[in-house]
């Protein structure tokens, strides 16, 4: 049996109350990557700018570009039969836990009426290659 001083008696609380931050501090982590990614799951087509910095906040990055006609060229693979090749969009980038998530926006004919024309999820080592 062990005799409890009050410093013993202190640096046991101390213990668990560490044990217990480095629990909490692990839940939220979790917590916020799952409402995160049910925020992400929740932007539809058609959905503004505005809209999607509603759901998930500012991106990391934003990159503009045209749809190119080879078959598959990076995770913007799927624009070419969205949009179609030869299109202006508009790439949102977000990085959450192990994934990349992109959010592209296409404004069609109408330059200032950009909206969500697809959104994709990745693994950040994912390696994309063009085909032949």
């Amino acid at each position: 049996m062990r005799l409890l001083t009050p410093s013993n008696h202190f640096l046991e609380r101390m213990r668990d109350v560490k044990t217990m931050l480095v629990f909490l501090a692990a839940f939220c982590l979790f917590s916020c990557d799952v409402k995160w990614e049910s925020k992400f799951a929740e932007i539809k087509t058609g959905a503004t700018r505005t809209q999607v910095k509603k759901l998930i906040g500012e991106p990391l990055s934003m990159k503009d570009g045209i749809v190119p006609k080879v078959q598959f060229w990076g995770p913007q693979d799927s624009l070419a039969s969205v949009i179609g090749a030869g299109s202006h969009y508009e790439e949102w980038t977000y990085k959450n836990n192990k994934d990349d998530y992109y959010v592209w926006f296409s404004s069609g004919v109408l330059k200032n009426n950009w909206i969500v024309v697809d959104k994709g999820a990745y693994p950040h080592d994912a390696v994309f290659e063009a085909r032949k």
